[in-house]
């Protein structure tokens, strides 16, 4: 089982799909994973951006309170 924050973000790093590390406001903080880069386009340059600047207003308004109802149960 793994114990520590450093583990996760270790595991979370060898993973082919990428993982978006969002903050309560939607902005993308880092990105980890993302190895298969035959499917995905490099993401970092998403990090420092906010879902606003990349989505439509109703899918950015979506993704950030389903990551508020998630945070919150």
């Amino acid at each position: 089982m793994l114990t520590n924050l450093d583990e996760v973000y270790e595991v979370l790093s060898c993973l082919p799909d990428p993982v978006f590390i969002l903050s309560e406001t939607g902005e993308y903080i880092d990105l980890l994973g993302g190895t298969d880069s035959q499917s995905y386009h490099d993401g970092k340059v998403l990090i420092g951006q906010s879902l606003h600047a990349v989505l439509e207003q109703d899918k950015a308004d979506w993704f950030i309170e389903n990551n508020h109802y998630c945070v919150r149960q």
